[in-house]
């Protein structure tokens, strides 16, 4: 098994764990890939959490305008 932590800056955002069917050592090659790919997973999710937060502030300042409009 290899597991590896999706940092988004100083925040741990969860694990990236792969299992084998077999025992083994992963090589470095393998383990700096499976890095990059936490890294970009870490960051996707990252962007995916500010872009709900970003929707969930647009709708509630639309809610709000639609009722100083409708005064």
């Amino acid at each position: 098994m290899l597991a590896v932590p999706l940092m988004a800056g100083d925040r741990a955002l969860g694990v990236l764990k792969l299992y084998t069917t077999r025992i083994r050592e992963f090589g470095d090659q393998e383990v700096k890939f499976i890095e990059a790919v936490a890294n970009l997973s870490a960051i996707a999710l990252e962007n995916a959490t500010l872009h709900e937060a970003l929707q969930t502030e647009y709708d509630l300042m639309m809610a709000h305008k639609y009722r100083l409009d409708d005064n």
